[in-house]
């Protein structure tokens, strides 16, 4: 007679392993194991067959058996992509000087600026196709994910200056995508840059943005909204998913660029070149909104901007600009 459908599904074999604990702990633990060595193409199943067998060692005091089984369990259950090297990503909403620490950056030697290359879209909508994006970034197969890089390192390599060391990309796209950061380009630093939100806000309220990509910007109200969503997701992110990064105040930077410039190269692992304080002097083409304030000296011109508008500022808008009126310190 044929077995059930059920009979010959991998579950019952684990199951079974789990009942005979009771009275053979080890035949159960020679079973839990033959499952976790055969479970290749069913992570899931590979990873509770293999911590069941550590959790019974554990019971029978085979310590050293079962922290070793662990150890192994964990380094090839947890899915990494192999960590890159020179990249650099900007965290930041538009109008939040990301084009003026760009054209700073990229006066160095060993850094080149790549502008809002498309290369996180690309990462997340090759997660996508894989359904790995949102729910599943975590788990992420380790030759998907070092798929995936590639295709974003070669990409940003072919439009970086030759020679230099690191690509900084100026995206304002990552705030969004920090676990598909953290799963694909581990060891990627990110500079978080934040600005008054007034200023930024009024800013992008006066300019020209895509009316569909980026129609939160048709009103204060839905830039407020996108503005606490991103302070209050981005200091959090960047902790949780242990991702190198910077934290940028406009105004503290356009103040002291030097001492904050230091800082970010540092975190990069390059030495200080003057050549960084003087973006003005970048002959680089610039396609952003900022292309004509980064072509003069650093200045705080724009510093408080908001001000000639105050009368379209509302009390919405304090608990943002006092958060970061006590970051300016």
């Amino acid at each position: 007679m044929r077995e059930a459908p059920w009979g010959v599904d991998p579950r019952i074999a684990l199951a079974r392993a789990r009942l005979r604990e009771r009275e053979d702990p080890d035949a159960s633990l020679r079973e839990l194991l033959a499952i976790e060595a055969s479970s290749a193409r069913i992570p899931v199943l590979r990873r509770v067959a293999g911590f069941d067998a550590v959790g019974l060692l554990d019971r029978l005091g085979r310590y050293r058996e079962a922290f070793d089984l662990a150890t192994r369990l964990h380094a090839e259950l947890t899915p990494r992509a192999d960590p890159v090297e020179g990249v650099a990503l900007v965290v930041g909403l538009p109008r939040s000087g990301t084009t003026l620490l760009e054209q700073m950056l990229d006066r160095h030697p060993e850094i080149s600026g790549i502008g809002e290359y498309e290369g996180i879209n690309r990462i997340v909508g090759d997660l996508l196709s894989i359904c790995a994006w949102p729910r599943r970034t975590a788990s992420l197969a380790r030759d998907a994910a070092q798929r995936v890089q590639a295709r974003y390192v070669d990409g940003a390599r072919s439009i970086a200056r030759p020679g230099a060391r690191v690509t900084f990309d100026k995206t304002l796209r990552a705030w969004r995508y920090l676990p598909a950061v953290a799963a694909v380009l581990p060891g990627a630093t990110c500079l978080s840059v934040a600005r008054d939100p007034r200023d930024a806000a009024i800013s992008t309220f006066l300019s020209y943005f895509h009316p569909i990509t980026d129609g939160w910007t048709a009103s204060l109200a839905s830039i407020r909204r996108v503005h606490e969503s991103e302070r209050a997701l981005v200091p959090r992110a960047l902790e949780v998913l242990g991702i190198s990064h910077e934290r940028l105040v406009y105004e503290r930077f356009v103040d002291a660029p030097r001492v904050h410039v230091e800082r970010v190269l540092a975190r990069l692992g390059l030495a200080m070149d003057d050549a960084v304080l003087a973006p003005a002097a970048n002959r680089r083409a610039v396609f952003t909104l900022s292309h004509g304030q980064v072509r003069k000296p650093i200045n705080r011109s724009s510093i408080g901007r908001w001000q000639n508008y105050a009368f379209a500022f509302d009390g919405s808008w304090d608990a943002l600009a006092a958060a970061h009126d006590a970051a300016r310190g």
